[in-house]
């Protein structure tokens, strides 16, 4: 069985994969969803559901709205816990879907939640990214000068931005490509050069800078270096090992050049790699493709006969997607709709719960349940479905001591940082509480003395790299922990467990604190 700290190091390839290997992405999200399952954690279910959606929107048509259920599931699970880093994934995934699929004005929904979720959390770079996925979408519906405002919008959020982002160089090259479409040269050119000073390539300009100057030349109709950076691409493609994202965009921008410089030729080549790299689940992508092979015909081809044959081929291609595309939003309605209503009526008893939690169940100060609280939970439980039940006892070691050296609003900050860490770590069976003072008991149900020891190990660890002094400790100059605890399977009388938890925390305490102790029945 994995530990949770190995599922964290597959969460973080999931993320590196998900572009170059998605049926590794896939297969990764299975496992973190199969130890979910032993392990009861949220986050990780929340987690391979946002990344299996991530990847069937990749998938083919008939396909791709499996996306629904996943990225549904995922919205569910996050929005009860505010995992707002994971909502803001799946509401861009969902606009992007719902683009894919043609029908924008859903995506522009989900985009302006992605929005609101990254006000709320002062998210820049991925309110800039969302900014940019509108103006995208804008541009390829020809509305180039919105779509030029809102590049714009994304550009300025990031210039504020201490820290460099690959975004802020997507935008470069978006502003320069859109410039071009309006005509706007000269401002093209000053964006293709900052991008070039912001992000030097020490090797090589990269496929989207290329393909920015091979737009520019051909805009000013310098049919030699045009050509020389069309060559360049042509290059990268042979050689490319990696399916980039973006590449069927890019190979779209340069057949329209090369179609502007009536260069049959590589508008032939350029053609080609669109076919090669469309996605059969986009019907974007297929309906530029189809547009595009009727142009070819209509601006090189001088038959007739040739010509009437690119619209009927065009109007039948048409015809065939906008079926499947129909179909496609009806089945995912149907997924979304459903799912909708079951999250509306999660989030009513949520709020109400959340709400209630706080007046009267959570600790002020640590942030962690009452003691009232965890009576209430204790009355209320049930042993005959459990097949384990534990207690952990904590104390703060010398807080007394901390309070008379260092004062009163220091200890509550320290109280209120071990609070935190006993929320962080929990899984959805252990309930910490404030027990009193410098107190803590956490009640713990169906756990392993694996998971409960796993948990304290983290909380201890943290704490630790946290480094607080207390030179005045009695065991040592940082604040620690002595804790207790005890993990039955047998259905004994809860006192009796407690008592256990309590003399194992006694225990800690006579062994030099800074220590955990476990005692069986």
């Amino acid at each position: 069985m994995k530990t949770l700290a190995q599922i964290e190091l597959d969460m973080s390839e999931i993320l590196r994969v998900r572009y170059s290997n998605p049926e590794q992405e896939k297969l990764l999200c299975l496992e973190l969803l199969e130890w979910e399952e032993k392990n009861t954690n949220s986050y990780v279910c929340a987690f391979a559901h946002t990344y299996l959606g991530d990847y069937y929107v990749g998938c083919a048509v008939g396909e791709s709205e499996q996306c629904i259920p996943h990225l549904m599931k995922a919205h569910e699970i996050s929005s009860d816990n505010s995992y707002n880093d994971l909502l803001v994934r799946i509401y861009n995934t969902l606009g992007f879907y719902y683009n894919s699929i043609a029908d924008d004005q859903s995506a522009l929904k989900y985009y302006i939640e992605g929005i609101s979720v990254c006000h709320q959390v002062k998210d820049v770079i991925n309110e800039a990214l969302i900014l940019n996925n509108i103006g995208y979408n804008l541009q390829r519906s020809h509305g180039y000068d919105q779509a030029l405002s809102f590049y714009k919008d994304a550009y300025n959020l990031l210039q504020n931005h201490s820290e460099p982002s690959p975004i802020k160089k997507i935008l470069l090259n978006n502003l320069a490509t859109v410039c071009i479409l309006i005509n706007q040269i000269e401002e093209a050119k000053n964006y293709i050069m900052l991008c070039e000073k912001e992000y030097p390539s020490k090797e090589q300009y990269d496929l989207y800078q290329i393909q920015n100057w091979c737009q520019y030349y051909s805009a000013i109709k310098d049919h030699e270096k045009a050509l020389s950076w069309a060559n360049q691409i042509l290059l990268i493609e042979q050689n490319e090992t990696e399916e980039n994202p973006d590449s069927f965009d890019i190979y779209a921008f340069l057949f329209d050049s090369m179609i502007e410089l009536q260069n049959k030729e590589y508008a032939s080549k350029f053609l080609s790699l669109m076919e090669k790299h469309a996605k059969r689940n986009s019907f974007n992508q297929c309906q530029s493709l189809e547009l595009r092979n009727m142009k070819f015909n209509l601006t090189f081809e001088k038959d007739e006969l040739c010509i009437n044959n690119a619209y009927k081929r065009y109007a039948q291609e048409l015809l065939a997607l906008d079926q499947v595309r129909n179909a496609t939003i009806t089945n995912g309605l149907k997924d979304a709709i459903n799912y909708l209503s079951v999250i509306k009526q999660k989030e009513a008893l949520h709020s109400e719960k959340k709400n209630l939690d706080v007046e009267i169940n959570i600790d002020e100060l640590t942030k962690v349940y009452t003691r009232h609280y965890l009576e209430m939970i204790i009355e209320k439980f049930d042993k005959q479905t459990s097949k384990t039940l534990a207690f952990i006892m904590i104390d703060v070691d010398c807080l007394k001591e901390y309070n008379d050296t260092y004062g009163h609003i220091n200890g509550d900050y320290v109280l209120h940082y071990v609070g935190s860490l006993l929320n962080i770590y929990k899984n959805d069976h252990i309930y910490p509480c404030r027990f009193g003072g410098d107190e803590f008991v956490c009640l713990c149900i169906n756990n392993t003395d694996e998971q409960i020891e796993e948990y304290i190990k983290n909380i201890r660890k943290d704490l630790h790299e946290r480094n607080i002094p207390h030179n005045t400790s009695r065991c040592a100059k940082e604040i620690t922990l002595s804790i207790g605890y005890s993990n039955v399977s047998e259905h004994i009388n809860l006192q009796e467990i407690f008592e256990l938890a309590d003399q194992a925390l006694y225990q800690s305490k006579q062994n030099g604190r800074n220590t955990y102790t476990k005692i069986v029945a």
